[in-house]
C-alpha cells in the first residue's frame, strides 16, 4: 500500500504513483546434504493501481499492470550450529534476474547480486533470526526525490513458539539504505517496514 508516493513541499501526500500492489511470490526450496539449500522464487503482481504523475518534467506512468518481477535464485550455506541450536550461522547470495518490468515498478531491468550472512537460533520458546547483506545493483541513478543504488539489506525477527512448537508468533523488521552517492541512511533512501507475523 503506497509503496512509491509523491509528496508536496509541505510535506503532505500529492498522489501515488504505486498505490496497491498484491504480489504473489511462487517459489520452492531443497536442501542438499543439510547444509546447503538452493532456492528459486518467481514474484508476480497479480493486481496493481496507481496515478500517472509529471515529475521534474519527467512522466511516470501509474502501476495498472499483471506482471512478472525479477525471478530471483539463492544459495545459502549452514557454517556453524544446526537447527534449534542457540545460535546457527549461514552465508549465501542471492541473484535476481533482469525479468522483471521496470514500467510496473516489478525490475530494475539490470541484473542484482546480494551476498548475505544469516544467523538464527532459539532459547527456550523464543526464536529469533538476522540477516546482513549488501545488494550491488547494476542500476545507479536519480530517481524522484530519492535514489537507486547498490544498498545496505537488513533484517531482524523475534518470535515466541505456542501449540507444542507448531505456531511462531512475533514481529519482523526490514530495512535497506542507498550507499550510493553518499546518501546512506538519508530518510529519503532508507525504507524500513515492521510487521506483526504468524507462521504455521
Amino acid at each position: 500500500y503506497r509503496s512509491l508516493e509523491t509528496y508536496r513541499a509541505d510535506g503532505s501526500i500529492n498522489g501515488s504513483i504505486v498505490r496497491n500492489q498484491y504480489v504473489a511470490h511462487l517459489g520452492g526450496a531443497i536442501v542438499l546434504a543439510d547444509r546447503v539449500r538452493i532456492g528459486l522464487t518467481v514474484p508476480l503482481q497479480v493486481f496493481g493501481d496507481g496515478r500517472s504523475r509529471t515529475i521534474g518534467g519527467v512522466f511516470h506512468r501509474g502501476n495498472d499492470d499483471t506482471a512478472v518481477g525479477d525471478v530471483r535464485g539463492s544459495v545459502d550455506v549452514r557454517l556453524l550450529g544446526r537447527y534449534g541450536d542457540a545460535a546457527t550461522v549461514a552465508a549465501g547470495a542471492e541473484v535476481f534476474l533482469p525479468s522483471g518490468s521496470p514500467a510496473s515498478y516489478n525490475g530494475d531491468g539490470k541484473p542484482r547480486l546480494l551476498p548475505r550472512v544469516l544467523f538464527a537460533g532459539e532459547a527456550g520458546p523464543v526464536a529469533y533470526a538476522a540477516r546482513l547483506g549488501f545488494m550491488v545493483r547494476g542500476r545507479d541513478e536519480d530517481f524522484l526525490d530519492g535514489r537507486i543504488g547498490s544498498q545496505l539489506v537488513y533484517g531482524a525477527s523475534v518470535g515466541t513458539w505456542l501449540a507444542d512448537h507448531r505456531i511462531l508468533v512475533g514481529p519482523e523488521l526490514y530495512g535497506t539504505t542507498v550507499v550510493s552517492d553518499g546518501r546512506a541512511f538519508d530518510k529519503r533512501t532508507t525504507p524500513i517496514e515492521v510487521l506483526l507475523g504468524a507462521h504455521a
